[in-house]
């Protein structure tokens, strides 16, 4: 029995779930404008130390 592995495929479906677990989760980060440590997820959050706002972005840059 002969069995053919798309690598490509493989590595694609790896990124993409490795992409979702990442964007799902929060980050400890400094924000830029206090300098007070905070945990926040991707995207638009306001800080509780000085209420301005702190947007994270992640990049995914998968080297092939």
């Amino acid at each position: 029995m002969d069995v053919k592995l798309d690598f490509s495929k493989v590595n694609s479906a790896i990124e993409r779930e490795a992409k979702k677990a990442a964007m799902g989760k929060k980050y400890q980060v400094s924000c830029k404008h206090c300098r007070a440590k905070v945990v926040v997820p991707v995207g638009k959050s306001i800080c509780p130390a000085c209420g301005k706002e702190i947007t994270l972005t992640l990049d995914f840059n998968f080297h092939r």
